[in-house]
């Protein structure tokens, strides 16, 4: 996973209407970049610029930014899935090099997705035909949780043993995933599910919850 090339660009993100403001050090070349995401938030960011570091590539940046916000809203910057005690009857599999991200609906949240995924130079895609689609291995696979067919497409990635599988959505919402699943789980396998998406940072927006997305991804090493 590389590092775009971080510019004075605003990336297609555009700045929330509140402000909430968070301290973060950086080094020099991902700032402006971290203004931006940062306004995108709802956050006025106090960025202290530390030496070039080569060694720090943008994903700490995102790490540390998800961390500083949930310290802020007094919270653990843990698994919302572990956070709301969902229990999730599947075990971790062993980590596969994955190769894309599949956004399952095209809403605020995987556009944002999209965004915070280019950032990292990692391949993702927004899928709106699920007939014609295909599930590997190698995938990770976020689904948006407003298509009737959330259910389906979320045990049809189980079952292809994709690297991540997860869904956007409430803890009532992810309650009635495992009920549906607990009834093919022979079917499906053991396999990684993380319902609801993303890390526990009190997200407010669909920025924050994309971010809270990414950062769990990274935590866990599949991107």
């Amino acid at each position: 996973m590389g590092n775009s090339s971080f510019e004075n660009d605003t990336f297609g993100f555009v700045p929330a209407t509140r402000e909430e403001i968070l301290q973060v050090e950086i080094p020099a070349k991902y700032a402006a970049t971290a203004r931006v995401l940062a306004a995108s938030y709802g956050w006025s960011l106090h960025v202290s610029e530390t030496l070039e570091d080569d060694d720090i590539q943008f994903a700490d940046v995102l790490i540390q930014m998800a961390d500083e916000v949930s310290r802020k809203r007094h919270t653990r910057l843990q698994s919302l899935r572990e956070s709301k005690e969902i229990g999730v009857p599947w075990v971790e599999q062993p980590l596969l090099k994955t190769k894309r991200c599949l956004l399952m609906g095209r809403t605020p949240v995987t556009e944002s997705l999209e965004r915070h995924l280019m950032l990292l130079n990692f391949s993702s895609r927004i899928e709106e035909d699920y007939d014609r689609l295909a599930f590997s291995s190698h995938d990770i696979v976020i689904v948006s949780g407003t298509s009737p067919r959330d259910l389906d497409l979320v045990a049809n990635a189980l079952f292809a043993r994709c690297s991540h599988v997860a869904m956007v959505c409430d803890q009532e919402k992810a309650l009635k995933v495992i009920k549906h699943l607990n009834r093919s789980s022979e079917k499906i396998g053991y396999q990684p599910l993380y319902v609801p998406a993303g890390m526990d940072i009190r997200a407010t927006n669909p920025d924050e919850i994309a971010l809270s997305i990414v950062v769990e991804l990274l935590f866990r090493g599949t991107l």
